[in-house]
């Protein structure tokens, strides 16, 4: 755990890195991040920082990249996440691109409710404009589920949904939304 008495410091070396990461970027900021952790370990006078604390610190600078507890993971995110600069370039793009429409086929049987919002989400969040939903669900016996697809489809056009009558498993299932894409 760190002392009160360090807070003070770490704070001041955390403006200046964030000051020097609006001023350089995101790669060279990060470099220091982990230059400064380093020599914090290898002084005897300050504790070593757990990882959870470097992921919130650095967190706080970079919000839009999502947490990860392993480091290297994470590392390579802060790397590679795409800023709204880029997804903003990205969709200026595409315009002038040819762009052919991707079919994604989700089979749904009984699906937890956070599961299958977070995953019709992440479809919906995606800078690609030109792709297709299909989703069958295979005879659920939760209730949610069939609300939350008619929902969705009410909601989207490019969400296409097929309510299957009897289970057929993951082949049958898939099957029907196969059928579905164009």
């Amino acid at each position: 755990m760190l002392s009160r008495s360090w807070f003070p410091k770490v704070s001041l070396r955390l403006n200046y890195l964030s000051t020097t990461l609006k001023q350089r970027g995101w790669k060279y900021g990060f470099k220091k991040v982990l230059e400064k952790f380093a020599a914090f370990k290898t002084q005897q006078s300050v504790p070593a920082i757990a990882p959870s604390q470097a992921y919130t610190c650095l967190h706080y600078y970079l919000p839009e990249i999502p947490l990860s507890q392993d480091f290297l993971y994470y590392s390579w995110l802060i790397r590679n996440y795409p800023r709204l600069t880029d997804l903003e370039r990205m969709r200026s793009t595409l315009p002038a691109l040819r762009s052919p429409i991707i079919s994604i086929l989700m089979p749904v049987y009984n699906t937890p409710e956070n599961y299958l919002r977070a995953a019709i989400n992440s479809v919906l969040a995606q800078v690609y404009p030109c792709w297709e939903l299909c989703i069958a669900d295979d005879a659920s016996t939760v209730p949610h589920i069939h609300q939350i697809l008619k929902d969705y489809g009410e909601q989207d056009p490019r969400i296409k949904v097929d309510f299957r009558t009897e289970n057929g498993n993951i082949s049958r299932c898939s099957n029907s939304a196969l059928t579905l894409a164009t």
